[in-house]
This record gives C-alpha cells, sequence and structure tokens, in this order.
C-alpha cells in the first residue's frame, strides 16, 4: 500500500494505473455505462435546478494493492454558464487509529484532453487544520469527504520561499488556501501541509497569496467546456469573451494563446453557421 513514505515515482506508478480501474468500478456498481450516463443525466439536471454542487452515491473501491479509494460522480453549477457540469472523482486514501491523509491527480486541461499533470499528497495535519479552520466535525471519513465535496477543482500557484531548495505552492478553495511544498525528486508531487483561511492571513501571507487568491476568484475554476456554452448562448460572444479576457488580464494572467483559441471557435461557429 502506498503511504507518506512512498517514493515519487512508485506514488505515479500506482495513482495512474489505479485511477481508472476506481472509476470503472464506479460506473459498474450504477449498472454499467448507459445506466451511468442516465444517473449523470439526472445529477446535472438537479443540479441546476437548486444552483449548487450534488454528488452520487459514494462507492468504495480497494485495489489488488491494497489501497482504498473514494468515487463519486460531482456535478457542479457555475453560475456564470448558468449550467452544469459533471465529472467522476476517485481519490486514495489512507486512514489509521490516528491519522487520515489523501492522495489525489491533479489535471491539466490542454486542447479538450486532461493530462494528469501532478499528484497532490494532502497530510493528516491538513485535515486536523481544515476540520479546526473550517469549523467541520465529524469522523475523519466525514472530514476527508467535506473535503473532497468542496473541491473538485482548484488552482495552484508557486510561492515566495526563503530556501531556495524547497519549492513552495498553495493551492485555492473556497475562502481558504492550502500551503505545501513540491518534492524534491524531480516529478511534480506536492505536500499539501496546512490550511489557512482568508480571515487568518497574516499581513505577509496576505501579501504572499495575493495572485493565488485573485486568479482562483476570477476563475472560479470554469472548466472550458462551461466557457464555450455560456458563449455559445451569449447575444454579443465577442463582448462576453472581452469581458472574460480582461478579467484574467487583471491577474496578470497571459491571455495571448485565450484569445488566439477564442477566434478559432468563432470562426468554427461561422463555418457551422455557413453550412446550415
Amino acid at each position: 500500500m502506498i503511504n507518506l513514505s512512498t517514493p515519487s515515482d512508485e506514488l505515479w506508478r500506482v495513482l495512474l494505473e489505479e485511477n481508472p480501474k476506481a472509476i470503472y468500478w464506479l460506473k459498474k456498481h450504477f449498472g454499467g455505462d448507459e445506466k451511468y450516463e442516465k444517473m449523470r443525466d439526472k445529477l446535472l439536471r438537479e443540479c441546476v435546478r437548486v444552483s449548487k454542487p450534488i454528488a452520487s452515491e459514494v462507492v468504495e473501491y480497494t485495489s489488488k494493492e491494497g489501497n482504498r479509494w473514494v468515487c463519486f460522480e460531482q456535478a457542479t453549477y457555475y453560475p456564470e454558464s448558468i449550467g452544469s457540469h459533471c465529472m467522476p472523482l476517485a481519490f486514495c486514501y489512507y486512514e489509521t487509529a490516528a491519522s487520515l491523509g489523501l492522495f489525489s491527480i491533479g489535471y491539466l486541461h490542454d486542447d479538450g484532453i486532461d493530462h494528469a499533470d501532478a499528484i497532490f499528497i494532502y497530510t493528516p495535519h491538513f485535515f486536523q487544520r481544515f476540520a479546526e479552520r473550517m469549523n467541520i466535525s465529524g469522523t475523519p471519513r466525514d472530514i476527508l469527504m467535506r473535503y473532497i465535496e468542496m473541491t473538485p477543482s482548484f488552482v495552484v500557484l508557486p510561492l515566495p520561499s526563503e530556501n531556495e531548495e524547497q519549492e513552495k505552492v498553495a493551492i485555492r478553495m473556497p475562502g481558504c488556501i492550502g500551503i505545501g511544498i513540491m518534492r524534491k525528486e524531480g516529478r511534480n508531487v506536492y505536500e499539501i501541509r496546512t490550511l489557512l483561511t482568508d480571515e487568518q492571513l497574516s499581513s505577509k501571507q496576505a501579501k504572499e497569496t495575493k495572485k493565488i487568491r485573485d486568479v482562483g476568484d476570477v476563475l472560479k475554476f470554469e472548466p472550458k467546456e462551461m466557457m464555450e456554452a455560456r458563449l455559445d448562448r451569449s447575444g454579443n460572444p465577442w463582448q462576453t469573451m472581452q469581458n472574460d479576457l480582461e478579467k484574467y488580464e487583471s491577474v496578470g494572467i497571459d491571455t495571448t494563446v485565450a484569445r488566439i483559441q477564442f477566434i478559432q471557435l468563432l470562426q468554427e461557429r461561422i463555418k457551422e453557421l455557413s453550412e446550415i
């Protein structure tokens, strides 16, 4: 079984091998692909109706190597798009009498494809601070599931570090910042070790994390598919996109590629209309 001391290369191997199997087990639990899609459609409609995130039943999976996974379908509501987006989630966790920890894969969305880009390890100390500072009670399992439901996606940025050999990183979650370090083995493996709410940030911490808080709050973790759907429904997609890009530029994001992609999207839409 993997644990906090497992080398980074082994973590990459195990998680990339077992994640698809966990998702397969999730779909099998709901009766296969066809029944699973019907469940997703119902989840998406309900998510839009109540205008808040909704999760399916949680399914347990234990791999041949003894690693434990929690899997479920998560529907997230996006106010700007006035719509919802579904995705299957699978997280590997470890639990002892005294501690709780979590492993997850971070994906980078590029050209319509999700690429595994990083591994995040949430330590027992992180969950202690999460429960304490977010005022969440319950069993260790309750606390873990509450965190997973809160953060189906997040923004990651490096932080200033006084130790040149230790790269610090912050992740933006609703109302709080997770802080950790990058392992030294040369792979994108991050140990997220503690958490601070926005109200608890000192003046120095507020200054150091200003960029990631601004970026996270502007982006709101909207998937590319949702952005495109919002543009399709807009009466003036050019102006809508310009407004989005101005938001990104206000927090220092280079929008050169985004502008090119948007022009390509408009060209595709124009071509589709001309062929009708």
